[in-house]
């Protein structure tokens, strides 16, 4: 495990990569050089924030799981609070980590047969603990029969909790809808449709950039270090498939993710590669 004054020195470092910025025009090699001393820094600190994590989740799954003592309605409902966070935090970590792999093109796919409609069933469950208690904003999944892929079911979860945690942050009241079905030309199509603020037409690729934010520093009101939409497309490349949005300010959004169907006699794993 890296000590403190380790990662302190590894941020000087970036601090002295980056600090041409701000002075005009950087050369090729110190661009590239940058880029790679970033992607570093990054999965060094995710690396090093989830081996504490990992042991913060499996001790309050053993609370919760643990039905020796009686715990009042309040305390259960704040150690599921907790868990649900703990949740959260390690998927904030796994997608940094999973973006340093992309970076430094090291990502590694594992495909094999999946319900498409199964993987959307159980991210919707999951994120049903993440909904207003007021019941403000619902959500449902609409998939009529099941969808058989071949993919790597990992990282497509990956990409459908990006997208769902994307669409809850920005939809106050109203509905999120996760559509999975087969493609009439062939693959698989899986969509998160809400009906939250929407994004207007110039800044539709913007929301793709990794970091950034449409919103304000300063006035920002929405949490999240604007990587989920980033790392959603880049695991949708990698996979063969293709990431694309269609919003209307006002009205909502729609992420689609289109996925092709493997071609005969063609390893999957390798060709998702």
């Amino acid at each position: 495990m890296q000590s403190p004054r380790e990662i302190g020195e590894r941020e000087v470092q970036i601090a002295r990569v980056l600090r041409p910025l701000g002075r005009g025009p950087m050369r090729r090699e110190q661009a590239e050089r940058a880029s790679q001393v970033k992607s570093s820094f990054l999965g060094l600190v995710s690396h090093e924030m989830r081996t504490p994590l990992s042991t913060i989740q499996m001790n309050l799954q053993l609370l919760q799981r643990d039905r020796s003592v009686e715990l009042p309605p309040v305390l259960r409902s704040r150690l599921d609070r907790l868990a649900n966070a703990a949740r959260q935090l390690g998927t904030l970590v796994e997608g940094l980590l999973d973006h340093a792999r992309i970076e430094s093109g090291r990502l590694q796919t594992a495909a094999e047969p999946l319900d498409l409609r199964q993987l959307a069933a159980e991210s919707v469950e999951e994120f049903q603990l993440r909904l207003p208690a007021d019941g403000s904003v619902s959500l449902r999944l609409q998939a009529d029969a099941p969808v058989t892929i071949h993919s790597d079911p990992r990282l497509l979860k990956v990409v459908l909790d990006n997208l769902l945690a994307n669409a809850l942050k920005f939809t106050r009241e109203g509905t999120v809808t996760v559509h999975a079905a087969a493609a009439p030309e062939g693959g698989s199509t899986l969509a998160v449709q809400d009906t939250g603020m929407g994004i207007a037409p110039e800044d539709l690729d913007r929301v793709f950039l990794p970091f950034e934010q449409l919103e304000p520093l300063q006035r920002k009101s929405v949490p999240g270090v604007g990587l989920g939409l980033t790392l959603a497309r880049q695991i949708v490349a990698a996979l063969g498939g293709e990431l694309r949005v269609d919003s209307r300010p006002g009205q909502g959004t729609v992420f689609t993710v289109r996925l092709p169907a493997p071609h005969a006699g063609t390893d999957p794993a390798r060709a998702a590669a």
